[in-house]
Order: C-alpha cells, then sequence, then structure tokens
C-alpha cells in the first residue's frame, strides 16, 4: 500500500469516528469528553489533509505523464505518420506529430538526430522477417523485446544439485549454503545498414510503396550485417555472445575424426544434456530442441546408417515440415557453425530456445542534405540487439567438437 492510501485510509477513520460521536450526541450539544475527543480527531484531520495534498499532486502530475506518454507513443506507432516522415521527413509532419515524434527518440533513449524516427512495430515486422531468412539462431532463439538500449539482467537460478532428504521430528532443517542464483547481463549493440539513395522523384511518387520498398530493402542488408555470425560464434565483447561460443563441451570426437563424425559419437552428445530438457522438449513440441550444424555437415551425416543399413538422417516424422531429422531430433541449418575440421565445433545439441536475442528499438534515419547535389535523399536503419545463451550451469547447449588427431 503506497503512502497516500495509507494516509486516505486513515483520514476515512477519523471522519467515520467524527460523525459517530455526532450521533452518539443526538443533536444535543457535546459533552466535554465527546469534545475533547472531537477535538483531537479535528486536528488530526487538518493535519492528514495537509500531509496528502502533495501526495495528491505528484500523482495527478505522474497520471498526466502516462498519459501523455501513451498518447506520444501512439503517434509514433502510427503508420501513417511513418509514411509522412519518409517521404517529407520532419518538416512534412504537423507540429504535434513532430512534438511526439521527438519525445518519442527521448524514450527509447535513441542518439540519432532530428532525422531519425523509431520504427512502428507494424512496420518493424519486416526486418524480424528478413533476420529470420538468414539467422538460423534467431529463428530458434527465445526474443525478448525492450523499449530503451539500456542494459538488462536476466536473472538464473539452478537449484539441482540440492538435495531435500527425510528429516526427523523436532529435528532442526538444515541451512543450504549453496549459491543458486546467477545473472546474463544483455546490452543492446548497434547494427546499421548502409545508407540507402533515393531520387527525389521517387520520393515523390505516390503510386509507389515507398516505406514498404525501402524497409524491404534495408532490413535484408541489416539482417546480413553479421548478425547471424555473432548469434553463433560471437565472443561476447563488443559484439553478442555466440551459442556455440557459450556451449559447453558434450563430446569430443575420437580419434581420426579430424573431418568426420561417427553415430555413436551423436548419441553420446544428445544424451549429455540433462534429462529435463529432454523431458521438457517432449512436454512442449514448440520448443527448439535439436541440432544445429552447417549444410557440409549435414551432407556427411546423410551418408551415415545405421546397423540395418537405414540412414540416420530422416524427414520429419509428423510430415509438417520439410525439416530434417537426426536420431529423432530436429536438424537447424546454420552456415555460421563451422564446417568438421580438427577441433572445430562443428555440431550443437540442445534447448536451443535457451538463447535469447534481446531487440531494442530500430531507427529510421532519413538524410536529405549530403545527397542534395544529386537529387537524392539517404535511409538508413539502426537497429540493437543482443544475444546470449540462458544457462543457469545446466548447460541447456552442448557441442561436439572434431578430433584434433
Amino acid at each position: 500500500m503506497s503512502t497516500l492510501q495509507h494516509l486516505q485510509g486513515e483520514h476515512q477513520k477519523v471522519l467515520a469516528r467524527m460523525a459517530r460521536i455526532n450521533e452518539d450526541a443526538g443533536g444535543a450539544e457535546l459533552s466535554s469528553e465527546q469534545r475533547a475527543e472531537y477535538d483531537v480527531l479535528l486536528q488530526r484531520s487538518e493535519q492528514l489533509i495537509r500531509q496528502t495534498a502533495p501526495l495528491k499532486r505528484r500523482r495527478e502530475r505522474r497520471l498526466d505523464a502516462l498519459e501523455r506518454a501513451e498518447g506520444v507513443l501512439a503517434v509514433a506507432q502510427d503508420p501513417d505518420v511513418f509514411e509522412i516522415f519518409v517521404r517529407k521527413g520532419p518538416d512534412g509532419l504537423p507540429a504535434a506529430d513532430l512534438q511526439a515524434l521527438m519525445e518519442a527518440r527521448a524514450f527509447t533513449a535513441t542518439t540519432a538526430g532530428t532525422g531519425a524516427t523509431t520504427v512502428p512495430n507494424e512496420i518493424a515486422t519486416s526486418i524480424e522477417i528478413a533476420l529470420k531468412g538468414v539467422s538460423a539462431v534467431y529463428n530458434v532463439a527465445t526474443k525478448l523485446r525492450t523499449a530503451t538500449g539500456a542494459p538488462i539482467t536476466l536473472p538464473t537460478v539452478n537449484y539441482t544439485s540440492v538435495a531435500g532428504g527425510i528429516g526427523a521430528e523436532n529435528s532442526a532443517g538444515t541451512l543450504d549454503t549453496s549459491t543458486p542464483f546467477g545473472a546474463v547481463s544483455m546490452g543492446a549493440y548497434g547494427y546499421k545498414s548502409p545508407i540507402l539513395p533515393v531520387s527525389v522523384e521517387l520520393v515523390d511518387d505516390s503510386s509507389i510503396d515507398l516505406t514498404a520498398a525501402i524497409m524491404q530493402i534495408l532490413s535484408a542488408s541489416l539482417a546480413q550485417q553479421g548478425a547471424n555470425a555473432h548469434f553463433t560464434i560471437g565472443n561476447g565483447t563488443g559484439q553478442p555472445m555466440g551459442i556455440v561460443t557459450a556451449a559447453a563441451s558434450g563430446k569430443v570426437g575420437t580419434t581420426g575424426q579430424t573431418t568426420t563424425v561417427i553415430h555413436d559419437d551423436l548419441v553420446d552428445l544428445t544424451e549429455s544434456i540433462d534429462p529435463a530438457y529432454h523431458e521438457r522438449a517432449i512436454e512442449d513440441p514448440t520448443a527448439a530442441f535439436g541440432f544445429m550444424m552447417a549444410s557440409q555437415t549435414i551432407g556427411f551425416i546423410r551418408k551415415i546408417k545405421d546397423s540395418a543399413g537405414n540412414p540416420i538422417v530422416t524427414s520429419d516424422p509428423t510430415g509438417q515440415t520439410k525439416r530434417p531429422h537426426l536420431l529423432g531430433y530436429p536438424v537447424y541449418r546454420n552456415q555460421d557453425v563451422a564446417t568438421m575440421a580438427a577441433n572445430a565445433k562443428s555440431i550443437v545439441f540442445g534447448m536451443l530456445s535457451k538463447y535469447v536475442v534481446r531487440q531494442g528499438p530500430i531507427h529510421l534515419v532519413r538524410t536529405t542534405e549530403r545527397y542534395a547535389d544529386k537529387l537524392q535523399v539517404g535511409y538508413q536503419l539502426l537497429a540493437r540487439w543482443d544475444g546470449n545463451l540462458l544457462d543457469a550451469g545446466t548447460h541447456p547447449v552442448k557441442y561436439y567438437a572434431n578430433s584434433a588427431t
């Protein structure tokens, strides 16, 4: 309960007691005892009024700010306002809409100039679609969308090594001295598309869906700016921590397997994952629990056969997708996973959806002066992304490494 609510509750009780005293008097003059109590209550009532007045004003200002923020963000998310910005820039917007976009930029903590605006969620989906088309990790990852790019911390807990037991009656409990809680910190690295020059004639051509065209081109470019490589093998310094980098060792190939892998090593890799994740995958078929590797590695494994002469890579047993399956688990292609070579981490397996992609705000920058001599307008996208494996110590994802010799 807030301080204001507490004081208002007390004031209601004071007023109720004052009314009861008058009621008990039945219209007659109050007795000396009643008068004394009434005066104390009256004094307390006046004191409470003075205490609650500034708190009420503070609450009203806060509510006004929230209402203003909702209105600002509503304008910032309006595709029609965004379309005007794309074609005419900030000068083409009504003063109220321009002010709203300026305030929305403040809410999202962007450092871009007046020629930038936050991309509405409805239009930003094209960036997500483009990223899915080129990023295997993004496809399987858990997405965490945030309104700003400020650092965040995701809590983790690992209590799997602490076991309870039968205790004698009236015996004292055993104090757990372990430290099961941890945290994964995430920032938001800036990914920029190249500047796209568009002729003034095309900008003025209202028959063309300029916004869709620009977003489609810049989204594809932005999605290929190394995002998947970072989500896969990034080192976490000045870039996301990749899923392969963050994974634990599950199996090292037997001697001689420098550019190959054998059936038994793949089985060992799958069984190196905690059984709890296997069970969770059974309970939740939508969870991305399986293999990830490059196409070249998949091609090699397709040639491996079991003792009955059947390929160990099969089609989707459900028939719902064309995704290959290995040992009953789906296989996700990722060309940024290393191909098989000495010491290469060429295969990862496990609960791939434990990898988290943090998505901050996306901004479109519009530049006119720089290309004025060519009668062109420049457009550039800025996206904020980070990624890391949410691992509390149970190692939900592990890798297979080829042998050194």
